[in-house]
């Protein structure tokens, strides 16, 4: 009987071991093809994202590279009206001189004349 008893638990080890190994086995495939998945749906996250961060950068930086063009253009328009402004002023300022020159040149003999009549009529 106690051979009975002993073969009979060593064939019941036999077989719960088996079974064990089994789940342990089955467990292990679970465990790796849900990290696989995981990692998998992580990686697919993190291209989306990298994906739609690079399409926001390259909008940004689309909208930076026109808004400077624009100022650029802005800044040459305004350099290019301060100059004629310039040139303007210089030409008015040329022509005050020359009309200043002028009316001096009127100014002296009138006021010579001026000063002869009032000589005259004081005699």
């Amino acid at each position: 009987m106690k051979l009975d008893f002993e073969l009979k638990e060593e064939q019941i080890r036999k077989f719960y071991g088996l079974k064990i190994k089994e789940l342990k086995n089955n467990m292990e495939e679970k465990q790796k093809k849900e990290i696989n998945f995981v990692t998998e749906k992580k990686q697919k996250r993190i291209k989306m994202l990298t994906d739609e961060h690079a399409t926001y950068f390259n909008n940004m930086k689309n909208y930076y590279a026109e808004l400077n063009k624009k100022n650029l253009n802005q800044l040459k328009i305004l350099a290019k009206n301060t100059s004629n402004a310039l040139n303007e002023q210089n030409g008015l300022r040329n022509t005050k001189v020359t009309r200043l020159a002028k009316k001096k040149k009127i100014e002296e003999p009138y006021n010579l004349l001026i000063k002869k009549i009032a000589e005259y009529l004081m005699y």
